[in-house]
């Protein structure tokens, strides 16, 4: 049985890290009868070293889900030596990294797999996105460079998740860079629809993701702005980027009384279903995702949305699930927005019910074990 040993600053029981732990955690739950799979992580939730991690040993290997081991390592034992040891006592056939930036989950296991001619998979996670470049550009494009510069780009064998990012690497990295598209693992249960009370001229909207300007909050908080109806509006989510997330509050401070604005602090993935199901649309204007865990789990839960064209979640409207705008069109989303608030029950849950009707298409027409099987083929 094949060995894929995971790079990843966060995994499960953390939850502040967005949808990439979730889509690790799927994948060693649906995939370990093909292989074995280990975890290297931190001890900590995403980004937030204080918090540490409830109910787990640190330092040493440990069962996960009976089907694969993980370690959590405290950050006074993380390090270059102590990686090289990890990655010589697993003796993986693949090194799997996710993301691009990281210094130990990225750059280190690099540089270590091709000193042992260990065989790489790179996930970058939207971060090759257009959308996630033009944040920060002057920093993200020297770090670009200089990666391209000590050739570590060669031989690696990317992870796309959508068409869009397939487009990207290459644009990125040149034509020839090879790509495998799989599809991220979501939760497959099926949730029966949670009915809820839809009238005309109301609507509750919420966003459910980390706060963060890539999530684009601010755009639905300024056409909020300008709109002389009641409206709720509930945001979920870690806070990732604080001099974003005070932008956020100084323009809801400013917010007319109609429109009632509520943060509801960070959640963890399995409250996800329940906390959707009390709410008409999901919205989320993002600037690119490569997959998008929390709109899956909106279409699932039967929860039509309100999002850009950023995303694998295209021609909405067509599938009577909800709407996918192009953000140089914000009159339009708006329109979106005053088309939910007027909608009555009988139209409501025809959306309803295209929405998970689209999710369970996602499943049924997806080809994980295939794809997944087909990206850890060894590239020798």
């Amino acid at each position: 049985m094949k060995k894929i040993l995971i790079f990843s600053e966060s995994f499960e029981p953390a939850y502040k890290g967005g949808g990439v732990p979730q889509s690790l955690v799927n994948l060693v739950k649906s995939l370990s009868n093909i292989f074995r799979f280990y975890v290297i992580t931190l001890n900590h939730e995403y980004r937030a070293p204080k918090e540490l991690l409830e109910g787990i040993e640190t330092n040493q290997w440990t069962d996960v889900y009976n089907k694969g081991k993980v370690i959590y390592l405290t950050r006074e034992t993380i390090g270059f030596q102590k990686i090289k040891n990890l990655i010589h006592s697993i003796q993986p056939d693949i090194i799997y990294l996710n993301g691009f930036h990281e210094f130990y989950f990225v750059i280190a296991p690099l540089y270590l797999a091709k000193q042992m001619n260990i065989n790489v998979v790179m996930a970058p996670r939207g971060l090759l996105h257009p959308g996630a470049l033009a944040i920060k550009p002057f920093k993200k494009k020297m770090y670009l460079e200089l990666f391209k510069m000590a050739n570590m780009h060669n031989k690696i064998r990317w992870h796309a998740t959508d068409h869009q990012e397939i487009l990207d690497v290459k644009k990125t990295f040149g034509q020839k860079a090879e790509v495998i598209l799989a599809n991220d693992t979501p939760d497959l249960t099926t949730y029966p629809i949670t009915p809820i009370i839809k009238k005309s001229k109301s609507l509750k909207l919420v966003t459910i993701s980390l706060l963060a300007p890539k999530k684009n909050h601010l755009l639905v908080l300024k056409l909020l702005s300008e709109l002389n109806f009641l409206i709720e509006y509930d945001i979920y989510g870690h806070i990732y980027d604080q001099d974003y997330w005070l932008t956020c509050q100084n323009l809801i401070a400013t917010l007319p009384s109609n429109i009632k604005v509520n943060y509801r602090g960070g959640i963890k993935p399995k409250e996800a279903y329940s906390i959707l199901s009390r709410y008409h649309f999901f919205i989320m204007p993002t600037f690119g995702e490569n997959f998008g865990h929390v709109i899956f789990e909106s279409l699932n839960a039967g929860r039509p949305v309100i999002i850009s064209d950023k995303t694998p979640w295209r021609n909405l409207e067509n599938f009577g699930s909800g709407w996918d705008i192009p953000l140089e069109r914000p009159d339009l989303l708006k329109e979106a927005i005053i088309e939910a608030f007027e909608m009555e029950q009988k139209q409501f849950d025809s959306l309803a019910e295209g929405a998970q009707k689209m999710a369970q298409r996602y499943i049924k027409e997806s080809t994980f074990t295939e794809d997944y099987n087909t990206l850890f083929i060894s590239n020798d």
